[in-house]
């Protein structure tokens, strides 16, 4: 159990384990939305693409309101 949110924890997302820290901040949602629209582009099904486009949608929305939170 992480002792204080700088603390990272390992998750394996499309097969690479990737370090994130246990808080998402805006940095880390803008990442997540870049890294899901690079993956969209890569691959050729259009229904996943659009499910992938959406998930990104969802992480700069969740940027805004991380923004918007900070801000206050």
């Amino acid at each position: 159990m992480p002792r204080h949110a700088a603390e990272t924890f390992t998750s394996k997302s499309d097969g690479i384990m990737v370090n994130q820290p246990d808080t998402t901040t805006v940095d880390i949602a803008i990442a997540n939305a870049a890294r899901l629209l690079y993956n969209a582009e890569t691959v050729t099904d259009l229904a996943l693409m659009e499910r992938l486009e959406r998930l990104a949608d969802s992480w700069v929305s969740i940027a805004g309101f991380l923004h918007e939170r900070d801000k206050a």
